[in-house]
């Protein structure tokens, strides 16, 4: 390079493709609509449990295996919640079935299937009195199959809405350390709609107590 102005370009194209690939990451996911996360990032990206609960304005969609988390360690939130008058939907497994059996082999939470059952019977306790509380806003169905997904959707049909899955996958979980989590955001329109839809097929699945 002879002239100065060659060298500046030069400079300017490095320092952009350096951007590019410094950034290419989120520009792949801001074009996709699709983030993959492990656990450790959750909060980060979206916001504590806390904190995606309290933006929500209409309703709330959430399953799990037990729920133990979310209905016990968030209950006074939820309730407030429902005091409020949102909606609330909890998905959860039903002891009663031989999911706890299944469980016992995935999930290290639960070694043996009793621990899943002792597990639930506080769970079932809040969920029976929150029924009885709050009759026109507040659901639970239990499901009698191992879920492949869970589900965390807020104000889906919003565009801070939140629809995010977890792949209920074996350890071990390797290279990360964690059971992966996929947030869809409103540019992945036929996924979001994919995944509301088998939330719906889950819950329609699920058994009334």
């Amino acid at each position: 390079m002879n002239n100065w102005y060659e060298w500046v370009f030069s400079g300017i194209g490095v320092f952009i493709i350096g951007l590019l690939f410094r950034y290419s990451k989120n520009i792949v996911n801001y074009f996709t609509g699709i983030k993959f996360l492990d656990r450790s990032e959750i909060d980060k990206y979206l916001g504590t449990v806390h904190q995606r609960l309290d933006r929500t304005q209409s309703y709330i969609y959430i399953s799990g295996n037990d729920g133990k988390f979310v209905v016990e360690s968030m209950s006074a939130q939820l309730e407030m919640l429902l005091r409020q008058g949102k909606r609330l939907k909890l998905l959860l497994s039903d002891p009663n079935s031989n999911v706890p059996e299944m469980l016992s082999m995935i999930d290290p939470r639960f070694p043996t299937p009793s621990d899943f059952r002792s597990s639930m019977h506080t769970v079932l306790e809040i969920l029976r009195k929150w029924k009885y509380s709050y009759p026109n806003n507040f659901e639970y169905r239990l499901l009698p199959f191992l879920p492949a997904l869970g589900f965390f959707i807020t104000d889906a049909e919003s565009k801070k809405g939140i629809v995010k899955i977890e792949i209920y996958t074996a350890e071990p979980w390797q290279p990360i350390n964690s059971r992966p989590h996929i947030v869809i955001n409103n540019r992945a329109k036929k996924w979001r709609s994919y995944f509301i839809n088998q939330w719906e097929n889950y819950w329609n699945r699920g058994r009334t107590p």
